[in-house]
């Protein structure tokens, strides 16, 4: 009732070839790892090399920077450093009341005050109608030949049979 299945055997000259094959697939194998240590070898250097650049412009902003000054007799690049400053703004004075006095040269601005709100306005709702239920359609049983001619004048399609 049982029946097993036979194991394959390969003749001398497979096997010659399944073990030249297979050597071929492990030099290639070889070949393949060897260069993805290689690459890997790659990468870890440009990422110390990264690191170290950046540790540099660390080092480059941190340090404080000496100002050289340009010698005396060189007078047109000293044009070209000069700072500009800003000039400051007339402080202005604020005066809460209106007053007559004419006497202040400076600018003045007027404060109005803030009127307190009289009385609210109430609010108003709208009044609604009520509305009647609308009263429900007659239904009543329609012609197939009629439902057709409907369709047909709306879809514009055809009976089947």
């Amino acid at each position: 009732m049982e029946s097993v299945k036979e194991k394959r055997v390969l003749s001398p000259e497979h096997l010659e070839k399944l073990k030249i094959s297979r050597e071929k697939a492990l030099v290639v194998r070889q070949k393949r790892a060897e260069e993805k240590k290689l690459e890997k070898q790659l990468a870890t250097k440009e990422h110390e090399i990264k690191i170290d650049n950046i540790k540099e412009r660390l080092e480059d902003i941190s340090k404080p920077k000496k100002v050289v000054k340009p010698p005396d007799s060189d007078t047109d690049s000293e044009a070209s450093v000069v700072v500009k400053k800003k000039k400051k703004k007339p402080k202005k004075i604020v005066i809460v009341e209106d007053t007559d006095s004419d006497d202040e040269q400076q600018q003045v601005i007027f404060v109005k005050r803030k009127k307190e709100p009289s009385a609210p306005i109430p609010v108003v709702a709208p009044v609604i109608a009520p509305v009647a239920p609308p009263e429900p359609q007659v239904s009543r049983r329609r012609d197939p030949n009629e439902i057709y001619a409907e369709h047909y004048q709306r879809n514009g399609f055809q009976r089947r049979y």
